[in-house]
């Protein structure tokens, strides 16, 4: 099964409905969210957008072997992506831009890269 879907001004509720539709046979996925990031979009909570993230990463499907994600996000988000993508994944196309939030949101440039990095190297050594 395959799925591809570009979404435009996404919010942490419509990420969340997205997650609950996934199906788990899923073999090729593609998200691509075009406009702001969840943050961005009135959300009433502060942690919305890593609410969203959260919930849209822990329903990847298992078996996936091709995914594709492009979104915006803080580095929160990014982590969630990258610590939930499948061990299966043999093509993968990650593209995180980051837009943090003005309100007490400092970014922590260590989280993303460990988070690529350590995705990177799981699914290295699953494929050897």
């Amino acid at each position: 099964e395959r799925l591809s879907l570009e979404l435009g001004h996404c919010n942490a509720d419509a990420a969340q409905a997205l997650a609950k539709a996934l199906s788990p046979s899923l073999k090729e996925l593609r998200l691509i969210f075009r406009g702001r990031s969840f943050a961005w979009l009135g959300a009433q909570r502060e942690d919305a957008e890593d609410i969203g993230f959260e919930t849209l990463a822990a329903a990847l499907p298992p078996n996936l072997e091709k995914f594709r994600i492009a979104l915006e996000c803080n580095d929160a988000g990014a982590e969630a992506v990258c610590e939930a993508i499948p061990g299966g994944v043999a093509d993968l196309d990650l593209s995180l831009m980051f837009g943090f939030r003005s309100r007490g949101c400092t970014p922590n440039t260590m989280r993303v890269p460990k988070a690529v990095a350590g995705a990177l190297f799981r699914l290295h050594n699953l494929s050897s």
